[in-house]
């Protein structure tokens, strides 16, 4: 449940991250920061499902996850 949690929240983040860049992106700006904060999002969020992955060895579906992830 807590992973779950943390997914969605993470996720959540990008999203509102992504929408922010493009509107900034749009308007003319650089939309750098953003794009940064995204990429340290989803390496956090690759980090996760890694050591999910190394602690379970299972392919399906955390190795999968994982794999898309990154």
């Amino acid at each position: 449940m807590v992973a779950t949690l943390f997914g969605c929240l993470l996720g959540g983040v990008v999203l509102a991250l992504s929408m922010t860049s493009l509107k900034v992106w749009r308007q003319g700006k650089s939309s750098t920061p953003y794009i940064l904060g995204q990429a340290a999002l989803s390496l956090i969020l690759l980090a996760r499902q890694l050591q999910v992955f190394s602690l379970t060895k299972n392919i399906f579906p955390t190795g999968f996850v994982a794999l898309i992830s990154g």
